[in-house]
């Protein structure tokens, strides 16, 4: 656990809390990815899943979420989907 949240915390994304980046939030085998952008998570979601993949780790898609937030619109949900991690031909969404 502690390269993948080496490689999540020394890649791309974050937020700006009080002057620190935060990009990640751990306990136990839960990850929370943080980012100010979609673009930022795809690319979180890419290194998260390429290292995970290479310590022959998977993610249990059905414990697996996303919570997309516009806080420029009042903190207005959007609906969106990304993916985890490659399972041969087959991408697993989260919603």
């Amino acid at each position: 656990m502690e390269q993948l949240l080496q490689a999540t915390v020394g890649g791309p994304g974050g937020l700006d809390l009080y002057g620190r980046k935060l990009s990640v939030l751990a306990y136990a085998d839960n990850l929370v990815l943080l980012t100010s952008n979609t673009a930022q998570l795809w690319q979180m979601l890419d290194v998260t899943s390429e290292v995970a993949k290479w310590m022959g780790l998977h993610f249990n898609v059905v414990k697996c979420a996303s919570l997309h937030i516009d806080g420029k619109k009042n903190s207005h949900i959007l609906d969106s989907t990304f993916t985890i991690q490659d399972f041969g031909n087959e991408k697993t969404g989260l919603r």
